[in-house]
């Protein structure tokens, strides 16, 4: 499963998009295929519920100017 969304940067205020795979279960009988999204920021789970959910995350700022570290937490929807 893939987690998609987006977040406004605290130090350039620029939008980008990020992504987070969430790592399947290692008994599960089969694994699911994920297509890694282009132009999409990959993000470090800071914290996570018991199903391995991202509660809280850190990604950088892909300007190029920027690179600022974010931290932020993950809406549930």
């Amino acid at each position: 499963m893939i987690l998609e969304g987006k977040h406004t940067c605290e130090d350039c205020n620029k939008e980008f998009e990020w992504f987070y795979v969430v790592p399947e279960h290692m008994d599960s009988r089969t694994y699911g295929v994920v297509k890694i999204p282009k132009g999409k920021q990959g993000v470090r789970v800071i914290e996570a519920d018991k199903n391995r959910m991202p509660i809280t995350v850190s990604a950088y700022c892909p300007v190029d100017e920027c690179g600022y570290p974010n931290t932020f937490k993950i809406e549930k929807k």
